[in-house]
């Protein structure tokens, strides 16, 4: 569960940042229609839909074109192919709103002064972007991962279930289910125990993105009221 968390947030930072520069006009500062339907499009799709979706596909050309043999593994752990299509599941949603909020906060920031003194200083766009803009931006972007958190936990358990991946979330619905037989597969101290788990996960990860946040924007240091 941790492997997958962890690279679901470092795909969506990657992933969500360079759609959102790359979304941004340099010349009217307005951001692509297209990448806005787009984002928005992957912001309102649960990730438990979309793997369903994904491995549909997967199963339809797999019986119709590669006569039962799936190019890319269903279910199962590993750290190599399996991880393409829960990683996917997981990461669509905040790569989708770190892109469009990059986006919105870069189409504010690149009209203002310091952007036009920083140019005319002859500065290509990409120092611009990368020196300027992009500290003005970070902060926020980071803010809103944390946001994502209960999001990423909350699909972990079903996207987890969808593909095989034993993980936290796997075994969290295992623990709240009945068996077939004569004895239950219901545990309570197990649920307790996992929720608990979850909880905490939840609660480093936000208080750790909350100090990043911190730590990358010199604003958020200054007391309120204050002097700069």
């Amino acid at each position: 569960s941790l492997v997958l968390l962890g690279l679901a947030v470092v795909v969506a930072m990657v992933v969500g940042l360079a759609v959102g520069f790359l979304s941004v006009n340099r010349k009217t500062y307005r951001t692509n229609p297209l990448a806005l339907v787009l984002s928005l499009a992957g912001f309102s799709m649960p990730g438990f839909y979309l793997g369903i979706v994904v491995l549909y596909l997967i199963i339809w050309i797999a019986m119709r074109y590669g006569r039962g043999v799936f190019f890319l593994p269903t279910m199962g752990y590993g750290l190599d192919e399996h991880l393409v299509l829960p990683l996917l599941a997981l990461a669509v949603r905040p790569t989708a709103e770190i892109a469009r909020l990059t986006a919105e906060m870069l189409s504010e920031e690149l009209p203002k002064d310091y952007v036009r003194v920083a140019r005319g200083k002859g500065l290509t766009d990409r120092a611009v972007l990368l020196r300027h803009a992009f500290r003005n931006v970070v902060a926020v972007v980071v803010q809103a991962l944390s946001n994502s958190w209960s999001y990423l936990l909350g699909s972990l358990v079903i996207v987890e279930r969808v593909f095989a991946w034993r993980g936290m979330g796997d075994a969290l619905i295992e623990s709240v289910t009945w068996g077939r037989g004569i004895m239950p597969a219901f545990h309570p101290a197990l649920v307790a125990a996992l929720a608990t788990s979850l909880a905490l996960l939840y609660l480093l990860a936000d208080q750790a993105t909350g100090l990043l946040a911190w730590g990358l924007d010199p604003r958020l240091r200054r007391p309120v009221g204050g002097a700069p």
